[in-house]
């Protein structure tokens, strides 16, 4: 039969052109499974020799004639094609093509059982996606590109494991696959929320592999699974996972075109384009660059480390870039633009408007598209999430509800939205902190304290004896502290000054306080060098007072090289009431150190405690009349905390939110300048003209001494004593051979110790060589040079610490800070240490450069690290946190009739959490 589909075609000139003939007919032979073939057989001249080629699953027999698959898709193409031309339709051709152009249309992508490799008797099949399409160079590269996708011959198709059911689907969107119900079922089902109780809780007990874009990336040759590499990098939890919110976000509105970068040259900014190449990954320099261009101009994109981009991406596909412009200058001369490294995603990947930019870990090989993928599948996967945060603190606050803060912090819809839901995060963390010590301090309220009765007397007497006058500061602590030790219930109070603030009169007060209402203190210090310093100066402070009894005032020292006879006096004179303030270190908690009425207790520089220390000291407070319930009950003593190292504003309200602080915000009159200086280079201790050891000395010379403080070994009291003793061996056949050197470390005879800090204060020792256990505690005016060695080994703190043993008198002083800084950090730290004497201001800093989450350092456990939240940006949101807390907690102390938000507390810092803190 012989058949024109449009007889004529239009001809140069407008006329009718005879074309000649396309014989089509049907055979059985199959191509593939359950498929037969069409055959069209065209002349050597024919013009739609090549055309019929490019036809879906067009394959050349070599002897005229082109093999089709009798499939409604090519039948459909083949009738478009042959409009036009003259059509031989061969046997039962028409009615074969015709049925098969107006049948259903079968699913292209289906899910199917494909056996393994043959010999198992009971092997199980392998369920796979079937991807079935006529062939073209495009879909073929596509497939295995997007879908990883391999040929299965038996079948005829390609096939993918069911674990890329998400690329499967947009890779039949994108060419228009029929996807079988199967599919989409299964992809559904990954979708399936996460199975979990409901509570954010409840999250952190979801491993990150239950998350189908995890538990995909399996390993592969030396590189670890992304489940292995996220849980290096801390990542194991979902919740985990949902608390690693983006560093930046990058908005696709506001691209650039390439022609308009050279005004943009140093900035970070995006653009969208098509991929014009991808050359070949260079093994020897490691980079790979990708050619790119928008329509306006081309531009060349450079990745290092990245051979797995030359399978990612091919010409064409439409990306968005964001990177820096970076222009350089080749051997041509003529300036050319680049990006090095930037972000770029194939732009129906990710077609959000705004994209994140994830915190990325080199060492643990996780990058910010694993972080997101996972974060999406998560999000979408959540499910109800509860919200325990009342909804009238949401209102007043305009914070997003919970599970919308996850998912619009990971997928937003705007920056504004993503910055709300950071905010709500990042309340949540600050608040669970407030109310941990809101609980602690409503705790503390009904505990039974002692209600001391200060006369004056002994207080007043001290004040007519002191050289100089009380600082307004120092009146007001006096004055927190009185009130505070009159209520029946602890006193907590947290007391901080600057270097030199005058710390040491308000304690001493302070215990004069409680022995007038006839109680006992305790002074505790942290180490024996501070601990001997303070029992002298009060020993000298108080000398002459005496009780209302006519009994002369005792203080005495208890330390744990005390002689066994001493102690035992000690011990037992404390236990009768004969002594009224002990001072000492740890050996304050022994167990038999028991004491007559305790009533109130003094940390000194409490951050060199632990927990468990100043818990025990605590509970040796005076017995309750009576003996209390069940006989045994003890008053908690009153409890003063002093810290020299100033606490950033933002950390007395969140680490100590249940203290009452104190600030010495006043120095003495009297007190002179330090002048600070680093020097950036090593000071040998053979040079006789180094700078530190000629201002040495100058001062020497001049009546004066110095301290030298060695390098510091973290953590290594033997390492550090060794430093120190080289250092002094050093000095003394070196640079400062003709001067009077002492040294003193923590490893000494606390006898040997004593003796050389006592001819330092006589004046009898020139320079002081020493250890950081100088940092605090000694006082001696006549000292007015410091050399730190190494200065770049210590913390900011720590520094100024030490920095504050010289300009206690009446002569100007001097800090040299040497040695070279390895880091910016370090280079920020020695140059803030430069400009300012102001401890305070320094904490500031001190917190800008360590971050938030180092404020808190042992004194958290478990999750209660902030990672949303920064003490020093969020201050507002601190005290917000903190007002909440007052109003959540007043008339329910205990959260009892919010038992979901306690538990989030509890289960975030820890069930003992506001004691821990509190104790802390």
């Amino acid at each position: 039969t012989s058949t024109v589909l449009s007889g004529t075609a239009a001809g140069t000139g407008g006329q009718p052109v005879p074309l000649s003939t396309v014989e089509v007919a049907v055979r059985e032979q199959p191509l593939g499974p359950a498929q037969r073939t069409v055959v069209c057989t065209v002349g050597a001249a024919h013009p739609l020799r090549t055309a019929l080629g490019e036809l879906p699953g067009a394959t050349w027999d070599g002897q005229g004639s082109w093999l089709l698959p009798l499939t409604r898709r090519t039948a459909l193409a083949l009738r478009r094609a042959l409009t036009g031309h003259r059509v031989q339709l061969l046997g039962g051709a028409r009615e074969a093509l015709r049925a098969a152009a107006d049948s259903p249309a079968p699913p292209d992508v289906t899910v199917v059982a494909v056996d393994p490799a043959p010999g198992g008797e009971g092997a199980v099949a392998e369920q796979v996606i079937a991807i079935r399409f006529e062939h073209t160079p495009a879909l073929q590269a596509d497939v295995k590109r997007l879908c990883a996708a391999r040929w299965n011959s038996t079948e005829g198709c390609w096939v993918a494991g069911v674990d890329k059911v998400d690329d499967v689907v947009r890779f039949a969107a994108r060419h228009e696959l029929v996807l079988d119900p199967a599919v989409e079922a299964l992809a559904a089902q990954r979708d399936a929320p996460l199975r979990y109780d409901g509570t954010v809780d409840g999250l952190r007990g979801v491993p990150v592999t239950e998350l189908h874009t995890v538990r995909a990336r399996k390993a592969r040759g030396k590189t670890p699974s992304l489940a292995d590499r996220l849980a290096e990098f801390g990542v194991e939890s979902v919740y985990d996972l949902l608390m690693h919110v983006p560093l930046r976000y990058l908005d696709r509105s506001s691209v650039i075109p390439v022609r308009a970068l050279r005004e943009h040259v140093g900035e970070t900014i995006g653009l969208l384009a098509r991929i014009d190449s991808v050359g070949q990954y260079d093994r020897t320099k490691r980079l790979l660059r990708v050619q790119v261009n928008d329509g306006t101009a081309a531009l060349t994109v450079t990745f290092f480390n990245s051979p797995w981009l030359v399978r990612r991406y091919r010409p064409g596909d439409e990306v968005s870039i964001y990177g820096k412009v970076e222009a350089y200058t080749p051997r041509s001369g003529r300036p050319v633009l680049q990006m090095t490294n930037p972000l770029m995603d194939p732009i129906g990947d990710n077609p959000a408007p705004i994209v994140p930019v994830y915190n990325q870990s080199a060492k643990s090989n996780v990058t910010t598209w694993d972080l997101h993928s996972a974060a999406m599948e998560a999000v979408r996967r959540l499910g109800e999430l509860s919200d325990p945060l009342p909804g009238e603190v949401r209102e007043r606050h305009e914070l997003m509800d919970r599970a919308e803060a996850y998912r619009q912090v990971h997928h937003p819809d705007s920056l504004e939205l993503a910055a709300r839901a950071r905010d709500r995060l990042a309340f949540d963390e600050l608040l669970r902190m407030q109310i941990a010590l809101g609980l602690r301090r409503h705790a503390t309220a009904a505990e039974t304290g002692v209600s001391h009765a200060p006369t004056g007397e002994l207080t007043g007497a001290f004040l007519a004896a002191l050289p100089f006058p009380l600082t307004g500061a120092q009146e007001r602590a006096l004055a927190e502290v009185r009130t505070d030790i009159e209520r029946p219930h602890p006193m907590h109070r947290l007391l901080q000054g600057d270097v030199g603030s005058g710390k040491t009169v308000v304690a001493v007060m302070s215990l004069l306080m409680a022995v007038e209402g006839g109680y006992q203190g305790a002074l505790m210090a942290p180490t024996e060098i501070l601990a001997t310093q303070l029992h002298t100066e009060l020993v000298e402070r108080l000398e002459g007072l005496a009780r209302a009894d006519g009994r002369p005032l005792v203080v005495e020292f208890l330390g744990s090289k005390t002689r066994v006879k001493d102690r035992r006096r000690i011990v037992a004179e404390l236990a009768e009431g004969g002594i009224d303030v002990l001072v000492g270190t740890h050996a304050l908690l022994v167990e038999d150190v028991e004491f007559a009425r305790l009533g109130l207790v003094v940390v000194d520089e409490q951050h060199r405690f632990g927990v468990e220390q100043r818990a025990a000291l605590r509970a040796k407070g005076a017995p309750l009349p009576g003996g209390g319930p069940e006989g045994a009950g003890r008053s908690v003593p009153d409890m003063l905390i002093m810290t020299a190292t100033p606490i950033p504003r933002t950390a007395a309200l969140t680490v100590f939110g249940d203290l009452a602080v104190t600030v010495l915000d006043e120095l003495p009159p009297g007190r002179t300048p330090i002048a600070t200086r680093w020097i950036p280079e090593e000071m040998s201790p053979a040079d006789e003209h180094a700078e530190a050891w000629d201002l040495i000395h100058e001062q020497v010379a001049q009546g004066r001494q110095a301290y030298v403080v060695a390098s510091l070994v973290e953590d290594n009291e033997k390492l550090a004593a060794q430093a120190a003793t080289s250092l002094f061996e050093e000095l003394g056949a070196g640079a400062l051979a003709d001067l009077r050197l002492g040294l003193v470390h923590g490893k000494q005879d606390r006898a040997e110790r004593e003796a050389t800090m006592a001819a330092f204060k006589r004046g009898e020792v020139d320079v002081l060589v020493a250890t950081t256990v100088i940092e605090v505690g000694v006082n001696v005016p006549n000292a007015t040079v410091m050399v730190v060695v190494d200065a770049a080994r210590f913390g900011i703190a720590q520094l100024h610490q030490i920095r504050g043993r010289v300009g206690r008198g009446r002569w100007a002083s001097h800090c040299l800070l040497t040695g070279r800084a390895s880091s910016a950090d370090s280079v920020a730290r020695l140059q803030a240490l430069q400009e300012s004497t102001d401890g305070f201001h320094l904490s500031e800093v001190d917190l800008d450069l360590r971050g938030g989450g180092s404020l808190f350092g042992n004194r958290q456990s478990g999750q209660s690290d902030l990672r949303v939240a920064d003490l020093k940006a969020d201050l507002p949101m601190v005290q917000t946190a903190r007002a909440e807390t007052d109003l959540l907690l007043d008339g329910d102390p205990t959260l009892a009739r919010r038992p979901g938000l306690r538990a989030e507390v509890h289960n975030a810092l820890g069930e003992d959490a506001a004691e821990r803190l509190a104790r802390s």
